[in-house]
């Protein structure tokens, strides 16, 4: 992976209540311990943020090296660029045109 990535996770202060971190590590969960349906928005870091229209993911959680990489990094293996790219595009087929920052 690139050396664009940050473990300084612990410490970062997130200004947006919404923003959430992707990880590729799997769960299995009851369904029964699902509340709610929620909308989660995959924005790479140089595109402006939706208002109000769900959570926001701009970063990839590595849980073996415990960091952080941007959703735009190219360095992932095939299959989890191509699961993060299908992501990234279904976000922003629904989101509309976003403007660049």
């Amino acid at each position: 992976m690139s050396t664009k990535a940050t473990n300084d996770y612990k410490m970062r202060i997130i200004n947006d209540t919404h923003e959430l971190f992707y990880s590729f590590h799997r769960d299995e969960v009851p369904a029964e311990s699902v509340i709610e349906r929620c909308v989660v928005n995959f924005v790479p870091a140089h595109k402006q943020l939706p208002r109000g229209r769900g959570f926001i993911v701009r970063e990839v959680y590595d849980t073996v090296s415990k960091k952080l990489w941007k959703l735009t990094d190219k360095d992932y293996a095939v299959a989890k660029q191509r699961e993060i790219d299908l992501f990234v595009d279904k976000s922003l087929a629904r989101l509309g045109d976003l403007p660049d920052l």
